[in-house]
């Protein structure tokens, strides 16, 4: 069993290089968080309007962004710096995150905020997307062996 999941498994990569261990668990923490971020605001909007309509309306809210955002995120990575291409996007989602617990604590009840912020956090996140793809195969490459020739993510 070992021997089989050490072939559809490679953490050679986690355990030789410092920057891709360093990148891939603040990517998951991250992930996790975002998920968090998400539940907590569908329970607010639930809360909030007891409207599955509303809810779904979060749903969108993420989405529009996310495609609109996204086709100009892998224009940008090429065109800037991509390491503060992902800074700034990570910052922006950050703040968002800090705004929707502000807004949370606050019991400021309103939903074109929260639905703002979440649109924010979204498009943050299509922006910084491609840089941060880009960056994790530059990490791991350091760590190929010769017969490997590509990052496949």
């Amino acid at each position: 069993m070992a021997r089989v999941l050490h072939r559809l498994v490679n953490l050679r990569p986690l355990r030789v290089s410092a920057p891709f261990r360093r990148l891939w668990l603040g990517t998951s923490l991250s992930a996790v968080a975002g998920n968090m971020t998400l539940v907590a605001v569908l329970y607010q909007v639930w809360v909030m309007t007891e409207s599955p309509i509303w809810t779904g309306v979060v749903g969108l809210t993420r989405a529009v962004p996310q495609v609109v955002f996204g086709l100009f995120g892998g224009v940008l990575a090429d065109a800037v710096d991509r390491r503060n291409l992902v800074r700034t996007a990570m910052v922006v989602q950050m703040l968002t995150a800090l705004g929707l617990a502000g807004q949370a604590l606050a019991d400021l009840d309103s939903l074109p905020v929260l639905l703002l912020l979440v649109a924010v956090q979204a498009g943050a996140g299509a922006l910084g997307a491609p840089a941060m793809r880009t960056s994790r195969c530059a990490c791991w490459r350091a760590t190929w062996s010769p017969r490997e020739s590509r990052c496949s993510t």
